[in-house]
């Protein structure tokens, strides 16, 4: 089994501006939001350790910028939604989608503050199929990938499942681990995940897969589980359903998360899940982007709730082999 080092461990978990992880990953579009979540207010969320405001100006243009003012450091997120962006609460300064000032109420014709000068980070926003995207890295940016679950005819469902107390890279390494679900989870299907997989792993050109098998209580019935890694942070599957022995299918359902770094220590689940409109498209919808299959099913803290003890405390290095 590979160990990785303390200091190959460093590389691959902090993701702040100028390390190597954190440089790589920010070429990357990250959903950072639900386009029916953006409306009155302005939204605070923190990626990659900084911290941003999210919001949509009165004319429907969404925006991501620095989330203090430039001005006092007060908080945007306390400010108001305006047609030209959103006003700071403390002194008014208005702010659009591209971080510009364009406002600085109280200062007199020839004062030494020019708006021209100032200006909060800002990133490029996208939105599709529900989810807001932005993206961190240098430009010019790539084009959002149009996944299939987010743009295949069907029904899509969009949750921020939740975020964990512990590094991005656990979050990805325990989407992929088909064994711990009949310890950790087991109880949710105690008639599946009481019977031990048999497993098949296999690397791709964009990542990984691993397939576990189930016997069922029911008679020439299996459980299949398949899980496709998209490097990054994209794990795609689920749980498929319950499958005869002869290889017929019940109706399978294409699944997708993010595992979207905070910080080094906390991390945003996004995850979609896409049923086409017909049987017959699943099959289509599922083989445009590689590496998505089938799978299976408010904002809360999932590590207390399935993960407590285990990757608390702040340990962005635990489970990796790499603790002192």
């Amino acid at each position: 089994m590979y160990k990785t080092t303390k200091e190959e461990n460093e590389i691959l978990t902090r993701t702040g501006r100028d390390t190597p992880m954190g440089e790589f990953l920010r070429r990357y579009w990250w959903p950072i939001g639900i386009s029916a979540h953006l409306k009155l207010k302005p939204t605070f969320i923190r990626v990659f350790g900084e911290d941003l405001v999210l919001f949509r100006d009165a004319t429907g243009r969404a925006g991501v910028i620095g989330a203090f003012c430039a001005h006092r450091r007060a908080n945007l997120c306390l400010g108001d939604i305006e047609r030209d962006g959103v006003r700071c609460r403390y002194h008014g300064w208005l702010y659009d989608t591209s971080g510009k000032l364009v406002q600085i109420p109280g200062e007199p014709a020839d004062s030494p503050i020019r708006k021209q000068d100032i200006r909060l980070p800002s990133y490029p926003v996208e939105e599709l199929g529900g989810l807001i995207f932005a993206y961190f890295g240098q430009q010019p940016a790539p084009l959002v990938p149009r996944y299939n679950f987010l743009v295949g005819e069907g029904e899509v469902y969009i949750t921020i499942q939740g975020f964990q107390n512990c590094n991005w890279l656990q979050c990805v390494e325990n989407g992929m681990d088909p064994v711990h679900p009949s310890f950790t989870h087991g109880g949710a299907w105690p008639d599946i995940m009481s019977t031990e997989p048999e497993l098949g792993f296999h690397e791709t050109e964009w990542g990984m897969v691993y397939k576990a098998y189930r016997k069922t209580k029911e008679p020439g019935m299996l459980n299949y589980r398949e899980h496709h890694l998209l490097m990054p942070g994209i794990s795609c599957g689920g749980s498929c359903g319950r499958y005869l022995t002869g290889g017929k299918a019940g109706t399978p359902v294409s699944a997708a998360r993010w595992s979207v770094p905070i910080d080094d220590t906390h991390t945003l689940l996004m995850r979609v899940r896409f049923k086409p409109s017909t049987a017959a498209g699943i099959h289509r919808a599922l083989q445009r982007i590689p590496g998505v299959r089938q799978s299976g099913f408010g904002i809360r803290d999932t590590t207390a709730a399935f993960h407590r003890g285990r990757h608390g405390g702040r340990q962005h290095a635990a489970d990796r082999g790499s603790r002192e």
